[in-house]
C-alpha cells in the first residue's frame, strides 16, 4: 500500500528548502541518512513514511529511542526478510 501524497509533501518541503540554503545545509547536518532517503525517488515511500513517524515519537518520547529501532526493524523484516524466507 502506497502513501504517495504524504510522502510526496515530505519530499516536496526538504527539496524546497534546497532553495533556502541555510536550511539545506542544517538539514543535511542533522539528517544526512534522511535527506538522501529523501532526494531519492527509488526509495520506498511507505518505509520513510514508517521511519519518519517514528522519528517523531521518539523526539516526542512516547517511545524510547530502542523502541522505535526494534518497531522499525520489524517493519523493515517483514518487506524484505520475510519474503525471502517464504
Amino acid at each position: 500500500m502506497k502513501i504517495p501524497d504524504e510522502a510526496s509533501l515530505i519530499r516536496a518541503e526538504v527539496l524546497q528548502g534546497i532553495h533556502d540554503k541555510q536550511f539545506h545545509l542544517e538539514f543535511i547536518k542533522l539528517y544526512p541518512k534522511l535527506y538522501e532517503k529523501l532526494v531519492d525517488n527509488k526509495t520506498d515511500d511507505n518505509m520513510l513514511l514508517k521511519l519518519i513517524s517514528l522519528r517523531e515519537q521518539v523526539e516526542k518520547k512516547t517511545i524510547s529511542q530502542d523502541t522505535g529501532d526494534k518497531l522499525f526493524g520489524k517493519v523493515a523484516a517483514t518487506k524484505y526478510i520475510d519474503p525471502l524466507l517464504n
